[in-house]
């Protein structure tokens, strides 16, 4: 696979985050936050299957690329969620999946 292709794979999936990092901001509610999510959760297993042998870990979305190696840009991410859900204040099936997601992030070779 070309690097232009591996570098659009792994970059859509940190935008489809953004966009729902940026759906919770603005107090996006159930059923499209959850429909968000879904479409969130696929584009990254799209580009994980695309992406199949450059992957070298399981660890979620950050495990397309470089953020892997990098403790405190993980962290970041996990952290921007967890922050974002904590200040909602919601529960709920949805809520429990997004803080499931930031602990997949930071957590050691993990996969939802």
């Amino acid at each position: 696979m070309a690097i232009r292709e591996q570098l659009s794979s792994s970059l859509f999936t940190f935008v489809a985050f953004g966009c729902l990092l940026l759906a919770l901001n603005e107090g996006v509610r159930e059923p499209d936050l959850q429909t968000i999510l879904g479409w969130v959760v696929s584009v990254e297993a799209e580009a994980r299957r695309g992406l199949a042998r450059s992957i070298e870990s399981e660890r979620w979305l950050v495990g397309l690329n470089t953020f892997e190696d990098r403790s405190d840009f993980r962290k970041r991410w996990a952290a921007v969620l967890t922050q974002i859900l904590d200040q909602r204040q919601q529960t709920g099936p949805t809520t429990e999946a997004l803080r499931n997601l930031a602990v997949h992030i930071d957590a050691p070779d993990s996969v939802p």
